[in-house]
């Protein structure tokens, strides 16, 4: 009897020094550095943007209208033999229905990547000091052939051990009318009228099958599926929209993406599950002591003959 008066009582006693404390739904501010920047050899420069967090007056961030870049940072590269210096430069926004501003950015040219390479990002600035960071490009893979399965045919390749996850897409090339045109085949379909009128499930970044050989730093193989119905579906419908279109050959685009990218763009895009409900908001950084990314994806193109 005595217990249970003495929890009763103390659980007055909480509720009561409940009461008198107030609820903060955004909790503690601490400004931090925010920096994006992504090597490819896509191109033959490299963007990387600076900025820091901002704290919103309400609970909605998106009422923030003043973008907040870090302007006259030191930004570079280095490969550890070379060292590479970003310029400051000054992107056009192409929406401004919320920052009115362009954008302020760094951007290095030329940058000739080196596959399987190790870069390292460095940043000063008055505010926040030196922050660093660094990516492993992938190494370049190699393409073995095509297999079949059922009604699926195959794209074999060997990915590189950097990389964590992938992308091949597949296009079929032909000649019309004195043109060279491309056109993407799905994985597989999502709906089908006709050979003019369908949905495809596109490829996207993809987390390798294959993860035995990445602690080991050996070449693992994966192979990429596509619908063999869609293949031909796309076939069809190029027959039935050119005159005499002439078949040239197969184009795969294989784009690897290494570590960091590739969690940052699986959070980003909140695990690629439309079904998913969270009501947390993850994140992912490599940025010491901020928020952002420096991640590295390596593009290649290989010919092949069509299926």
């Amino acid at each position: 009897m005595i217990r249970e008066r003495t929890f009763t009582l103390y659980c007055l006693v909480l509720s009561f020094v409940g009461c008198d404390a107030l609820f903060e739904p955004r909790g503690p501010y601490e400004e931090k550095i925010v920096a994006y920047c992504v090597l490819s050899n896509k191109w033959d420069f490299t963007i990387a943007r600076v900025y820091r967090t901002y704290n919103p007056t309400g609970i909605n961030p998106l009422e923030n209208t003043a973008d907040v870049p870090i302007v006259g940072a030191s930004v570079s590269v280095s490969d550890g033999d070379s060292v590479f210096a970003f310029r400051d430069t000054t992107i056009v926004r192409k929406d401004k229905s919320r920052y009115t501003s362009d954008i302020e950015a760094y951007v290095l040219r030329p940058l000739t990547l080196a596959p399987g390479e190790t870069y390292n990002l460095k940043i000063s600035s008055q505010q926040f000091g030196m922050t660093a960071s660094k990516v492993s490009v992938p190494d370049s893979g190699e393409y073995l052939g095509m297999t079949t399965l059922n009604d699926f045919m195959g794209f074999v390749l060997n990915l590189s051990p950097q990389s964590k996850g992938y992308r091949l897409r597949f296009f079929v090339e032909f000649e019309n009318a004195g043109q060279m045109l491309r056109v993407e085949v799905p994985q597989y379909l999502t709906y089908y009228i006709n050979e003019k009128t369908f949905g495809g499930f596109y490829p996207r970044v993809e987390r390798r099958f294959n993860t035995v050989f990445r602690t080991s730093n050996k070449v693992a193989t994966d192979t990429a599926w596509f619908d063999s119905f869609a293949y031909s579906t796309v076939l069809a419908g190029i027959r039935a929209s050119y005159v005499n279109p002439a078949f040239r050959r197969g184009v795969i685009v294989f784009t690897q993406v290494e570590d960091n990218l590739y969690n940052y763009y699986n959070i980003a895009n909140a695990f690629q599950d439309q079904f998913i409900v969270r009501l947390d908001e993850p994140d992912f950084t490599n940025i010491p002591g901020g928020h952002g990314v420096f991640g590295a994806f390596l593009e290649q193109t290989f010919l092949v003959p069509l299926p």
